[in-house]
């Protein structure tokens, strides 16, 4: 104990003895442990930042695809409904399409359109935030309803306005015209953006049954 203590004696006395030295260590240390943790802050928050965008365009999700070279089978949409309610965790599922043919014709003038259909699970794959009008319902998707669901920014290039909950649009598609009814108005999503700045913002996305 005695020792100890004489060590103590004997370090507190050198560190007075070399004030300028002692200084000069404890501020490299203080600098050592803080650029140490404000780098690990640092990584941190560029994880969180990084992880957010990506759920923003639909992190959390599981796509399934089919290779039809090798089986003509597939989901019907009763075994989606059947995963959905007898698998655990699973928040929704959905059959998911992609179409680049149709076009549009608004008060604006005539646009191309990418069309994505599922059912009404199809929000929850896309983290979709609806901020006026609602998404299609369960009965609309299965009867394949002429109902849609467009961009904020889209709703701006169309008509000028966000005020469009039950308009309609003409949408033709393999030589197919029909008119369907915008029921619901989406928040622009990071992919919107990144569109934009791509240079083909000026398509219309729009979530249909």
């Amino acid at each position: 104990m005695e020792t100890f203590i004489e060590n103590i004696k004997s370090a507190l006395s050198s560190i007075r003895d070399n004030k300028g030295r002692s200084f000069l260590t404890m501020l490299g240390i203080i600098i050592g442990i803080g650029s140490v943790i404000m780098i690990l802050s640092l990584g941190s928050g560029m994880t969180q930042y990084v992880n957010g965008q990506f759920d923003e365009i639909g992190g959390g999700t599981i796509t399934v695809s089919i290779d039809t070279s090798k089986t003509i089978k597939t989901f019907s949409s009763n075994d989606c409904y059947e995963i959905k309610e007898q698998v655990e965790g699973i928040k929704g599922i959905t059959p998911v399409g992609n179409s680049f043919d149709a076009t549009i014709t608004a008060s604006k003038g005539n646009y191309d359109c990418l069309i994505t259909y599922g059912n009404e699970d199809l929000k929850l794959s896309q983290k979709t935030e609806i901020i006026k009008g609602r998404y299609f319902n369960k009965d609309e998707a299965e009867d394949g309803s002429n109902v849609c669901i467009i961009s904020e920014s889209n709703a701006k290039k169309l008509f000028g306005n966000t005020n469009v909950i039950g308009l309609t649009l003409e949408m033709s598609m393999w030589g197919i015209t029909n008119e369907v009814q915008i029921i619901g108005i989406r928040k622009d999503t990071q992919l919107d953006e990144i569109y934009a700045q791509l240079g083909i913002g000026d398509i219309i996305m729009m979530d249909v049954p």
